[in-house]
Order: C-alpha cells, then sequence, then structure tokens
C-alpha cells in the first residue's frame, strides 16, 4: 500500500459513500419541505403515498428525514474509509446498501402505520376531479 494519507484503494472505497451520502441529502430537501408534488418519477414511490396528497407529503417527508440521516452516516464511513485499510473494495459498499435500506424500511414501517386517509384522492394524469 502506499505511504500517503490515502491509497487509490481507500479513495475508491470513500468516495462512492460520500458522494452518495451528499446526493442523497440534497435529493431530499426539497421532499422534506413538502415542495415536491406527487408524480410517478420523483420521491418515495410506495402505495401508502398514493392514496392521497396529505399520505404522499407525510411519506415523502418522513423518508426525506430518514435518508438525510442514513445519509450522514453513509458520509462519516466514507471519511473514515480513507483512513482506515480494507481488505476488498467490495466492503465498502456495505454502509452504502445498509443505509439505504434502512432509510427504505424506516419509510416502510411508518407508511404501515399511517391511517388511511382518502379525503384527497390522487388525480390522475389529465383528468379532473368531479365538482360536488
Amino acid at each position: 500500500m502506499g505511504s500517503g494519507i490515502m491509497t487509490k484503494m481507500q479513495s475508491g472505497i470513500a468516495i462512492p459513500s460520500i458522494f452518495c451520502g451528499i446526493l442523497f441529502i440534497v435529493m431530499s430537501l426539497p421532499l422534506l419541505r413538502g415542495t415536491i408534488p406527487m408524480n410517478r418519477f420523483y420521491g418515495f414511490r410506495i402505495s401508502k403515498a398514493f392514496t392521497s396528497d396529505a399520505n404522499g407529503y407525510a411519506v415523502n417527508k418522513y423518508g426525506a428525514k430518514t435518508l438525510i440521516l442514513w445519509s450522514r452516516v453513509m458520509i462519516v464511513s466514507g471519511v473514515l474509509f480513507l483512513f482506515v485499510s480494507l481488505s476488498s473494495p467490495l466492503l465498502g459498499l456495505i454502509p452504502l446498501v445498509i443505509c439505504t435500506a434502512a432509510a427504505i424500511v424506516q419509510t416502510l414501517h411508518f407508511a404501515r402505520r399511517l391511517e388511511n386517509s382518502n379525503d384527497e384522492k390522487p388525480v390522475k394524469q389529465g383528468h379532473q376531479p368531479d365538482a360536488d
């Protein structure tokens, strides 16, 4: 191994964790603020989120909070990998997978506990709600 503060292998392991952690935080901020309406492309795409706008915003806000929390863990592990030598580069993927999975599982658990709120049914694209 090299004599510098980090070797190529260490930086190759650390950089994905740090980059993904920062990317996940940046992508979570609009969801946390509630500025993204329900859509098919961005946010936590689980069935409970589509039962109503209220559920959609609640699931995305909670998911964003947990993803930000676990992304911070991912970034810290990436920084640690700059100073710790691992026997295999694949070991560097462990925090990335575990942190992402933990955020998803926590969000699914939150959504399962969420009441069914059918007061605001999602509007299908191109359809207008019936006027009562």
